[in-house]
């Protein structure tokens, strides 16, 4: 199926989607030895986030993660991401109190 397509990126020190973009975190595959300094989601609609929901909690491999803001509807994604057991988040930055309009 073309939907399960993953989209290889390489090596890559800052991830942000927003909106409509936030479902393609699922597909993304990082080198298992990647770090990012910053992982931002930002999801002002329920709707944007629908594949991410979808998924298996830890389930988004990334790597190791530095610094992550998760704000609105993209919260979700904090129980999908599978991080190492010794990574050492610097920042976790969550927020969601913003009402769909």
């Amino acid at each position: 199926h073309r939907q399960d397509k993953k989209i290889w990126l390489g090596k890559i020190k800052n991830i942000e989607l927003e909106n409509n973009a936030v479902d393609i975190l699922s597909k993304l595959r990082l080198p298992e030895d990647n770090v990012l300094e910053m992982l931002k989601v930002n999801a002002c609609y329920k709707g944007c986030c629908t594949e991410l929901a979808r998924q298996p909690n830890a389930s988004i491999w990334l790597g190791r993660i530095k610094n992550i803001k998760l704000m609105y509807y993209a919260v979700v994604a904090i129980t999908k991401l599978l991080v190492p057991e010794d990574n050492v988040v610097e920042r976790l930055e969550v927020s969601a109190d913003k009402q769909e309009e």
